[in-house]
C-alpha cells in the first residue's frame, strides 16, 4: 500500500487533471459534461480536505470552495441563476469562514490570499444578481466586496480597482447614478495610473470604463479623447 500522503499527492493530481478537462469541455460549450466533471470534484472531499494536504498547501485549503465557484459559472452559462447565486453565496460564506490568521498568508491564483479570493467570489456574486435584473442587490455586493478589498488588499491593489469599475458599471448601466459611476472610474483611473501604471490592464479597464460614462452623458468629445489616449498606449 502507498503511504498517505502520496495516495493523497495522486488525488491532488487526479482533480487537477480532471479541473482540465473541466476547462477544455467548457472552451467546448460541453456544458452538461462540465457539470458532471465538477460534481466528481465536489463529492471527492476527503481528498480535497486531508491532513496531509493541510500541510502540503496551507491550513484548511478551499479547493472545494474554487470547484463550487467554478460550478456556479457552468450553471450560469446553462442558464440556471438560481443554482449559480446558491453556489456562489455558498462559497462567499465559506470563504469569510477562512479568513483567519494563518490562512490570510497562503497564496492561491496568482498573488491573490484568501481576502483576495473572497473579493473576486462577491464580485461574481454581483454579476449574477445583475444579470437576473437585481440591480439594487448587486450594488450592495459590489459595495461591499469594495469595502472589504480597500480595507485587506488596499486602495491600490488591482482587485480593488476591478471592483470600482464593476460597481461604476452597475452604477451608471442599471440605477443611471452616473455621478457617482463617473467619480469611482476617475478614482480608479487616477490610482491606476500612479501605482500600475498607464498600460497595465486595470487602468486600462477604467479608462473604457470612463469614456463610455462619458458617452452616456453625452460628452462625446471627452469619450473620443479617452478612446485616443487608449490607442496611443
Amino acid at each position: 500500500n502507498l503511504p498517505a500522503h502520496l495516495i493523497t499527492f495522486w488525488s491532488i493530481s487526479q482533480l487537477n487533471f480532471v479541473g482540465w478537462l473541466v476547462q477544455c469541455h467548457l472552451d467546448q460549450g460541453s456544458i452538461s459534461q462540465a457539470e458532471t466533471l465538477y460534481y466528481e470534484i465536489l463529492a471527492n472531499k476527503q481528498a480535497m480536505n486531508g491532513w496531509y494536504l493541510f500541510l502540503i498547501n496551507g491550513p484548511g485549503l478551499p479547493r472545494l470552495i474554487f470547484a463550487k465557484r467554478d460550478l456556479s459559472t457552468v450553471k450560469h452559462r446553462a442558464g440556471n441563476f438560481e443554482e449559480s447565486e446558491r453556489l456562489a453565496l455558498e462559497c462567499v460564506q465559506e470563504l469569510k469562514r477562512r479568513c483567519f490568521w494563518p490562512m490570510t498568508k497562503v497564496k492561491f491564483s496568482g498573488d491573490l490570499t484568501i481576502h483576495g479570493e473572497l473579493v473576486r467570489t462577491m464580485i461574481w456574486l454581483g454579476m449574477i444578481k445583475r444579470d437576473q435584473g437585481r440591480y439594487k442587490e448587486a450594488k450592495s455586493a459590489f459595495s461591499e466586496a469594495l469595502r472589504l478589498s480597500k480595507e485587506k488588499l488596499g486602495c491600490s491593489h488591482p482587485t480593488t480597482l476591478e471592483v470600482m469599475v464593476a460597481l461604476a458599471d452597475c452604477l451608471k448601466s442599471d440605477l443611471c447614478l452616473y455621478d457617482e459611476a463617473q467619480a469611482l472610474e476617475s478614482e480608479a483611473l487616477e490610482i491606476g495610473r500612479k501605482v500600475l501604471g498607464p498600460k497595465h490592464h486595470e487602468t486600462l479597464r477604467a479608462m473604457d470604463s470612463l469614456a463610455d460614462s462619458s458617452l452616456l452623458r453625452g460628452d462625446f468629445a471627452g469619450a473620443e479623447r479617452i478612446h485616443s489616449e487608449v490607442l496611443v498606449l
